[in-house]
C-alpha cells in the first residue's frame, strides 16, 4: 500500500521462542539457568574456539569416546585419548582440554579443521559470515532464505506448514 504500519513486538519473546532446548533443560533438571559461555554443557571437550584468520572461530562437540579419539588422532595427540578415556574423564578436565584444543586451533585454518572434523565424524562447524551463509547449500536446500528481490535476502523461520 505504500503506507507504514505499527508493530508491537518484543524482542524477548521473539527470541525466547527460538531456544527450545534451554528451556526444555532447564525444566527437566535445573541445568542452563545463568549464562554458559561457549559450552552446551554436555559435549566434552565442547565449545566454540578462534583459529587463524582475523574472525575465524570453529565450534565443536564430542560427546562419544569415538569421537574423542579421533579428534586427538586429528591434533597428533594420542596421550590424550589415554589419559581422558571416559566421558566423565573429559568433563572433569574440560578446561584443560579446551586450553589444549584453544591451541591447536589458534594456528589453523577454520574451513580445512571443519573439513578434517567433519570427514573424521567429529561434529564441528565454522562460523560464516552473512554471505557465507545466504550461499550455503544446505540452507538453500531447505529454504533457510527467501530471495525479496535480486540481492535482498530474509531469513524464512525453520518451520513451515
Amino acid at each position: 500500500t505504500g503506507e507504514g504500519a505499527y508493530l508491537d513486538l518484543s524482542m524477548l519473546e521473539s527470541t525466547v521462542s527460538l531456544l527450545p532446548e534451554a528451556i526444555l533443560r532447564l525444566s527437566l533438571d535445573g541445568a542452563g539457568d545463568g549464562p554458559g559461555g561457549t559450552s552446551d554443557g554436555q559435549s566434552a571437550p565442547g565449545g566454540c574456539f578462534r583459529c587463524a584468520g582475523a574472525d575465524e572461530w570453529l565450534a565443536l562437540a564430542v560427546q562419544s569416546d569415538d569421537q574423542w579419539s579421533a579428534l586427538c588422532n586429528l591434533m597428533d595427540e594420542p596421550e590424550l585419548a589415554a589419559r581422558f578415556p571416559t566421558h566423565g574423564d573429559r568433563l572433569a578436565a574440560r578446561e584443560t582440554l579446551h586450553e589444549t584444543i584453544a591451541r591447536w586451533c589458534a594456528t589453523r585454518d577454520a574451513r580445512e579443521l571443519e573439513d578434517r572434523l567433519v570427514a573424521a565424524a567429529v561434529p564441528a562447524m565454522r562460523t560464516r559470515n552473512f554471505s557465507e551463509a545466504i550461499e550455503d547449500p544446505d540452507l538453500r536446500l531447505r529454504g533457510g532464505f527467501v530471495e525479496m528481490e535480486p540481492g535482498k535476502y530474509s531469513y524464512s523461520l525453520p518451520w513451515r506448514d
